[in-house]
């Protein structure tokens, strides 16, 4: 009898046991020092001492008492005892959802540590790098200004004329864009602040020349003439301009940036309009007697004549004007970067003076009539003043590499 009482008595204990233990119950400390002692008893000797938010698993619960397992201070796996006024209870679920979240956020984190296999990261340029001395190579695309017209009319008297016109034209068409190249040293005293020198050079764009010249005569004993006729050649026009700016520079993103630049240019240019043709005409009036004993006849005549002239124009100038522009910055490296940049030039319009060429002689003629002058300037008609207008403002648009030394 004594026996099945015992035998029941032990059976009772494994199922509270049993049921004391249950599922694991997930324990936090509470407090900012929580001892784990080796019974459960407060006189019990100290296994470990626990910071604050520590996570603990228990087995189970004896009183007021939670078994716990853990290692020691030197790395030992030993069972103990913590008070549960030291813990909170955290349930499984609740722990598992932690768990979830501190995992998904740490995928959300951006990866601060770089493999060997991946490229490593271009952090902002520093501030030293900004600073100081840069240079610039690149190659532009120019589109030049047009160039004008030029005209000249006159309506001159003869009292043996009964009506004399002249018309002249220059008609000049610049090619639109050249292909040249510029370089260009600066100093930034500042990441923001700084000043520009650059030397573009724009290489000859070829000026297509087109004259053309009219004449309208008529004599009181002749029948009224006109005619008109054309001449072409080609030109040219280049120049180098020298700028020195004020820079003003602005951080875009971490390795983008921007500079705003205007200020001072001087042109050097060379104008070499060449040779060419025109038309001009003159008339003149000459008289000479006939004596026939006892009678004196006066016989006066009248020319008219029209001349191809050559004429040129063309000089190397410098012009003072100025300039406005942007520059974009891409670093590709500590001290590289690319660039674009768009910039306006403008000068002020310079004219040309058509000059003429003294040639062995000018042919010249008028219906039937014909004669021929000299190259002795007083034998020369005097020619109009003929002006060109040629304007070396143009737009530029440069790709190239700049280097912070």
């Amino acid at each position: 009898m004594k026996r099945i009482i015992g035998l029941g008595i032990i059976f009772v204990g494994f199922l509270a046991v049993g049921l004391i233990a249950g599922p694991p119950v997930f324990l936090k400390v509470k407090v900012q020092t929580a001892s784990v002692r080796a019974k459960p008893d407060m006189q019990s000797n100290i296994i470990r001492k626990l910071d604050e938010g520590t996570l603990l698993e228990a087995q189970k619960k004896v009183g007021d008492w939670y078994e716990v397992a853990l290692q020691t201070d030197v790395g030992i796996s030993v069972v103990g005892y913590i008070h549960e006024m030291f813990v909170e209870v955290e349930t499984a679920e609740e722990e598992k959802t932690k768990e979830k979240e501190a995992v998904e956020q740490k995928a959300a984190e951006p990866e601060l540590e770089t493999s060997e296999k991946q490229a490593p990261r271009l952090e902002p340029a520093p501030a030293s790098k900004l600073k100081g001395l840069v240079l610039t190579f690149s190659g532009n695309i120019s589109m030049n200004a047009k160039v004008g017209d030029s005209t000249f009319s006159r309506t001159p008297t003869y009292s043996y004329m009964e009506v004399v016109r002249d018309n002249g034209t220059l008609t000049m068409s610049r090619k639109p864009t050249v292909f040249g190249g510029q370089f260009g040293i600066g100093y930034f005293f500042s990441d923001n602040f700084g000043l520009y020198f650059t030397a573009a050079y724009l290489p000859k764009s070829s000026i297509d020349i087109k004259s053309a010249y009219t004449y309208t005569w008529k004599f009181p004993s002749y029948a009224q003439n006109s005619d008109s006729t054309e001449w072409t050649s080609t030109g040219s026009v280049s120049s180098i301009p020298l700028s020195l700016d004020l820079c003003l520079r602005f951080r875009l993103a971490q390795r983008s940036l921007l500079t705003i630049q205007a200020g001072g240019t001087l042109f050097l240019t060379n104008a070499d309009l060449q040779q060419t043709k025109t038309g001009y005409g003159v008339a003149s009036q000459s008289t000479y007697q006939i004596i026939i004993w006892p009678y004196i006849y006066t016989i006066t005549t009248t020319y008219a004549d029209w001349y191809l002239l050559d004429i040129k124009a063309g000089v190397r100038q410098t012009i003072f004007g100025g300039n406005i522009g942007f520059e974009f910055e891409q670093m590709v490296g500590p001290s590289v970067g690319l660039i674009a940049s768009a910039r306006y030039y403008f000068a002020p319009e310079q004219e040309y003076v058509w000059e003429l060429i003294p040639a062995a002689k000018y042919e010249g003629q008028f219906g039937n009539l014909s004669r021929t002058i000299a190259s002795d300037q007083s034998n020369l008609p005097e020619l109009p003043q003929i002006v060109t207008k040629v304007n070396f403002s143009q737009f530029g648009f440069f790709i190239g590499v700049k280097i912070h030394l």
